[in-house]
């Protein structure tokens, strides 16, 4: 534990690991001053849109990164224009309350054109393990069969895997 001088001229005790680690910057008067700022002079990582800002650029371009099998070596790219933060914001915005980054075109990269933010159960219907099934004119996913017809996703799986397709996956 150290005892510090903020740049305030306040004294606050932090641990050692903290201070190395850059955790603790000040006695607090850091954050208070930040939120007065107007939203356009706040760092970036203070927005929810940097962290999948963020998690877009690992998983397309570490290859140290466990996703990157899923993303970067699958050839999913980032537009030229969005590794830059402030792009990204200005296209997409910041990311709203309960939704995540995802690509329209699960296999196209991630553009302006090609990407929205949405919610878990948009994510869920739109993977490319889905399987899709014509039901009255549309594509859907057995997860929106279920909400559709009553009948549980996992027998509509068992019948469809045992052959059973149209009106008869249904029945």
């Amino acid at each position: 534990m150290w005892v510090c001088k903020c740049d305030c001229g306040k004294e606050i005790i932090a641990r050692g690991t903290n201070l190395r680690a850059k955790v603790t910057k000040s006695c607090g008067c850091y954050a208070k001053e930040l939120k007065k700022l107007p939203k356009k002079e706040k760092p970036y990582s203070k927005y929810k849109a940097y962290k999948s800002w963020n998690s877009m650029k690992v998983r397309c371009l570490n290859k140290d990164n466990e996703h990157y099998k899923f993303y970067g070596a699958r050839g999913i790219k980032i537009c030229e224009r969005w590794l830059n933060f402030k792009n990204f914001l200005e296209d997409m915005g910041e990311r709203p309350e309960g939704k995540t980054l995802d690509r329209i075109n699960v296999n196209g990269n991630y553009t302006k054109e090609n990407c929205r933010w949405a919610t878990p159960e948009e994510q869920s219907n739109n993977t490319r393990k889905n399987v899709k099934i014509m039901y009255d004119g549309k594509l859907k996913t057995f997860y929106e069969l279920e909400k559709i017809t009553g009948i549980k996703r996992k027998k509509l799986k068992n019948r469809y895997y045992k052959g059973k397709r149209g009106n008869d996956l249904f029945i």
